[in-house]
């Protein structure tokens, strides 16, 4: 049996099961946190470029936009809401994999349930086996994926959004396989668009989800596709590793779920800056800034690469800086969406405070990662050192959120986007109900 015939019949096993209330009850929380971060998205992009996109295709489609009036074309809906979901950097994601998920996989599946009747369960249904293959796509290519500049959130998040997709609707072995050949010829993303002062990072995700959708219905149609679409000699895995850990792609076999292995996000900025921003946090209290003579902070040395920068052009180049973060946390005490702004990136205290801060990758923390990524903040003052080390930052399944912590994030999220208060409280009662309604939530939303 070749890989990708592996995969299929190992999804279909996945799928088949009998799903217990805990890994359904993850699935709602990570529904709710992706609905957080996508609305807060949609306050951040009602700028011209986005208006742009949109002009032409009002009252063209069935397909709801956060943030916007009007209904949209499904590919088109998807797009937009997957680049709302991940603009924030609030988005969920997989630390093993090193991938983004929600983004691509909700955005694509939101769309087509607005189009087609997928009940509630369906949709959960969809929501955890996408999570699941996007997940074990990426853990079968990492590193080597990151190591050539693939963005694993645009490439596995396409597969994986159309998997889920199609067990939403139920496809066939045989509908399922061309799904998957089809994202697998769509799947695309580059991390150089995280670099510099560009907003493209969240293309990625937009795109994954919207192409995951156009394969999903090429696989519904019935086309024929290859033999081996993931495993073949030009296939997903020869393009994306020299080393692919097959066992995650052909071994189903007494596993958990990956969405209990998610992490959620409490502050805006790369999650590799998470465990230094966390850590000046608590140590902000226990000095002065104005004593401050340097901040070293050693970490493992992926998050030196392309996070160390001290040059800020941009709030989405202040949100991939680990130097930025530090000072921010340490000048605001908040890294949330408020602490990376305009304003901020151009605040000379911050600024001063960041030109102290250095990034140092550290060998034994390396090899502590992905299964932990550490960061190890030290302050030195006029008066003392201290330092502060966090293992496991908020939010990872460690240390994970709890429902109270994810409706707390999504009422500040929607409050930051205009929603009104018992609007959101409703919202949270509707995402708790067997059959919650799409229709009501977005209803609530407008």
């Amino acid at each position: 049996m070749c890989v990708s015939d592996s995969f299929v019949a190992g999804i279909l096993r996945f799928y088949s099961r009998q799903l217990e209330n805990y890994v359904i009850e993850k699935a709602r929380l990570s529904f709710l946190d992706y609905l957080a971060c996508a609305i807060g998205g949609s306050k951040g992009l009602q700028h011209s470029a986005v208006q742009q996109l949109l002009s032409d295709e009002v009252g063209e489609g069935k397909c709801h936009v956060f943030g916007r009036n009007g209904l949209y074309p499904l590919a088109t809906a998807a797009l937009i809401n997957g680049f709302c979901a991940h603009y924030l950097e609030l988005d969920d994601g997989h630390r093993m994999g090193a991938v983004h998920i929600g983004a691509p996989v909700i955005s694509a599946l939101l769309a087509v349930a607005e189009v087609e009747a997928i009940s509630g369960e369906d949709f959960l249904r969809g929501i955890i086996t996408g999570y699941e293959a996007t997940a074990r796509l990426a853990c079968a290519v990492q590193p080597g994926c990151r190591q050539r500049g693939y963005h694993a959130t645009g490439v596995c998040g396409t597969i994986g959004a159309a998997v889920g997709i199609a067990v939403a609707l139920r496809f066939t072995e045989k509908q399922l396989k061309t799904a998957i050949a089809a994202a697998v010829a769509g799947a695309a993303g580059v991390l150089e668009m995280q670099e510099d002062a560009s907003e493209l990072k969240p293309y990625n995700a937009g795109r994954a989800a919207m192409d995951a959708v156009i394969a999903a219905y090429v696989g519904k149609a019935g086309f024929k596709g290859p033999d081996d679409p993931i495993g073949g000699k030009r296939g997903f895995l020869k393009v994306m590793t020299d080393n692919p850990n097959l066992e995650y792609l052909v071994n189903f076999e007494n596993s958990g779920y990956e969405i209990e292995c998610t992490y959620m996000k409490l502050y805006a900025a790369c999650r590799h800056a998470h465990p230094a921003i966390e850590a000046a946090l608590i140590l902000r209290d226990k000095v002065k800034i104005e004593k401050i003579t340097s901040i070293n902070v050693h970490t493992y040395k992926q998050a030196t690469e392309g996070h160390s920068h001290k040059t800020i052009p941009s709030v989405s180049s202040a949100k991939m800086s680990i130097p930025f973060g530090v000072a921010t946390a340490f000048v605001l005490g908040d890294a949330g969406i408020n602490a990376f702004t305009e304003s901020s990136i151009n605040d000379e205290i911050i600024l001063n405070l960041m030109h102290k801060i250095s990034v140092e990758a550290d060998e034994e923390l390396t090899l502590l990662n992905p299964q932990k990524r550490v960061a190890i903040v030290e302050v030195v003052s006029d008066e003392d050192r201290i330092t502060w080390r966090i293992d496991y930052p908020k939010g990872e399944p460690e240390n994970p959120l709890d429902r109270t912590n994810v409706e707390d994030k999504f009422r500040s999220l929607t409050s930051y986007a205009g929603i009104k208060k018992s609007n959101c409280d409703l919202i949270i009662n509707e995402m708790y109900n067997d059959n919650f309604s799409l229709e009501r939530i977005f209803f609530l939303l407008s």
